[in-house]
């Protein structure tokens, strides 16, 4: 990491890495739950996008006459 000359890059690293070395369990189920919360929120977006555009079609498909 030395190479890197972004100190703020640097200082997020340093902190990362203390909370990591205070409780490597803790953090690690920390991680685990962000990573299934942001799965689960991009699964529900997709979904919606697609309930979105199949009311489009739906639509489409009652305004033909």
């Amino acid at each position: 990491m030395k190479f890197l000359p972004d100190k703020g890059f640097m200082g997020v690293v340093y902190k990362v890495d203390c909370i990591y070395s205070i409780d490597q369990n803790r953090f690690k189920d920390s991680i685990i739950k962000k990573e299934q919360y942001l799965q689960k929120r991009l699964e529900l977006l997709q979904l919606a996008n697609e309930k979105e555009e199949n009311a489009k079609q739906l639509r489409r498909k009652a305004s033909i006459k």
